[in-house]
């Protein structure tokens, strides 16, 4: 069975210290690193913040495109993770143990399959994940 994590959180994390920042990505490498020794990882992202959503709408006058996310709300889609378990349960394990303070992870089967990332493969990506993020955070801070 597959899952999908969704983590909810606020755009406000983007404003953390580079100091707090690396805390934060070093606890969310070791999770992930944990899920794939499991098997258990398949996919995984953390998504920029809100401010750089596109929304289409549609209705019978066609698709129309908004900025910004499709709800007016603080909170978000922070990131995601795909991972393949045995049960709900085992999901909701998983789900428990994602290194944040607060916020929320919203737990959902999904229709449809892809397969678990090996060591190896993380281990390659994490490295360009990590990149991207600092640079990211960093054209956020510069108000890019």
């Amino acid at each position: 069975m597959q899952f999908m994590l969704a983590m909810v959180g606020e755009e406000s994390g983007w404003d953390s210290s580079p100091e707090d920042m690396e805390k934060v990505v070093e606890d969310m490498e070791n999770f992930n690193r944990e899920l794939a020794r499991a098997g258990a990882l398949v996919d995984g992202a953390g998504l920029m913040p809100p401010s750089t959503a596109s929304t289409v709408s549609f209705s019978e006058d066609g698709a129309t495109v908004t900025d910004g996310p499709f709800a007016e709300t603080k909170e978000h889609l922070a990131g995601y993770w795909v991972i393949e378990v045995a049960s709900k349960d085992e999901a909701l394990q998983w789900a428990m143990k994602v290194p944040v303070s607060e916020g929320k992870i919203e737990v959902r089967e999904m229709m449809g399959y892809g397969k678990p990332v090996d060591l190896e493969t993380f281990e390659r990506l994490q490295v360009e994940a990590k990149n991207d993020l600092f640079e990211a955070v960093e054209k956020h801070a510069a108000g890019n």
